[in-house]
């Protein structure tokens, strides 16, 4: 289980980034995304920087499943019952989740 994520192309903002791999990997596009944080994710080791984005004005255009070999079944879960949703699968749950569940909670 993942959020949407992938890395930036090129000349490609964070925001296109965002939206296209929304699209890419969910089949969902919207009409806006608010960046909520960012973060190195190994400082002093990797330049990586993850963000959090919060998509807004949502709608289904496509099937999702991303590109490729990539091979994700997309999972529809209110934000209300995520908690609950992620506890059910037993299964370890990477702490990115649950940085951007917190970052969503606190954008509304």
């Amino acid at each position: 289980v993942d959020l949407p994520a992938g890395l930036i192309d090129g000349d490609e903002s964070a925001e296109d980034t965002a939206r296209r791999e929304l699209e890419e990997e969910t089949g969902f596009t919207c009409n806006s995304v608010r960046r909520l944080a960012a973060s190195p994710t190994s400082p002093g080791i990797t330049s990586e920087v993850v963000r959090f984005y919060r998509a807004e004005g949502v709608r289904r255009v496509g099937k999702g499943g991303g590109v490729g070999s990539e091979k994700i079944e997309v999972h529809t879960v209110p934000l209300a019952d995520i908690r609950k949703w992620l506890a059910s699968r037993k299964e370890l749950v990477d702490v990115k989740i649950w940085a951007g569940l917190y970052f969503a909670s606190q954008s509304t």
